[in-house]
């Protein structure tokens, strides 16, 4: 009975899903953080895509483009508009390089060229060798889960 009244007391002083119970020595629960779960307050990459595109206007080049959704629990007007959040790693899953985006209203971009970070050159006829890791941050800092996906050849600035 005094475990299930501690118990009760514990969870109406506000745990959350970020806790859980463990046995303790004598074989009651205790309540421990749990390192696994996500934050509920972070913010959330909703879907993403990035890709590769000849631009052949003005000055020809490889122009790569990223372009994600997001969302956070207290509203996306509470992302960061401009932070590191993309970081590429080749084939072999080595870490190429990071590159900042740009948010508001619930979409985050970035954009680069294909040479930008000579000699980690990221070839567009290689576009699926890449791996693409974005971490978005809301004001507090809190950030969200890591969200990979893999590079592909688009036709134009839009996809």
């Amino acid at each position: 009975m005094l475990r299930l009244t501690l118990m009760g007391v514990l969870l109406a002083a506000g745990c959350t899903d970020k806790e859980s119970t463990e046995e303790d020595d004598e074989g009651g629960s205790i309540w421990v953080d749990d390192p696994d779960a996500a934050d509920p307050d972070a913010p959330v990459v909703q879907d993403a895509d990035a890709w590769c595109y000849y631009h052949d206007t003005g000055d020809p080049r490889y122009i790569w483009v990223a372009a994600l959704e997001v969302s956070d629990p207290q509203g996306t007007d509470t992302i960061q508009s401009f932070f590191t959040g993309v970081t590429v790693y080749d084939s072999a899953g080595d870490e190429m390089f990071t590159e900042s985006l740009t948010c508001g209203n619930g979409d985050c971009t970035g954009t680069w060229r294909e040479d930008t970070y000579s000699p980690d050159t990221m070839y567009c006829s290689d576009a699926t060798d890449y791996t693409l890791e974005f971490v978005i941050y809301d004001e507090e800092g809190n950030p969200s889960e890591p969200y990979s996906i893999t590079g592909r050849t688009g036709s134009d600035a839009s996809g």
